[in-house]
């Protein structure tokens, strides 16, 4: 994290003229400024990474809706937050495998009524 001394000019634009405001406060924004671009990067594969497994799962859209409007107000990767995310990719990841079962077993049918 930033550290800066109090009624500093780097404080001040930290923290806002009253002092009271934080990196989370605005969303990923506050998070690259706290993290550096590395979280950038790691944010747009996340996001990319859901893209691929909601094509097909539309239960798995409403989540990948939520992370990327929330993004803007509220950081996923704050300290405070990031129980939610393992939750958020304990579920994902429990529906990917789920979608992808389904799918094998579709295809495992096809190949069985085809080759009967």
């Amino acid at each position: 994290a930033i550290m800066a001394d109090k009624g500093s000019a780097y404080y001040q634009l930290i923290h806002g003229k009253q002092g009271y405001l934080n990196f989370s406060d605005v969303g990923i924004i506050g998070s690259i400024a706290k993290f550096g671009v590395f979280i950038l990067l790691w944010y747009i594969l996340f996001i990319n990474r859901l893209y691929k497994i909601t094509k097909n799962n539309k239960n798995l859209k409403v989540w990948l809706s939520y992370i990327f409007i929330t993004s803007f107000t509220l950081s996923l990767f704050d300290p405070q937050r990031v129980p939610a995310l393992i939750v958020i990719f304990s579920i994902v990841s429990a529906m990917e495998r789920r979608h992808n079962n389904e799918k094998r077993a579709f295809i495992s049918d096809k190949c069985n009524i085809k080759c009967n």
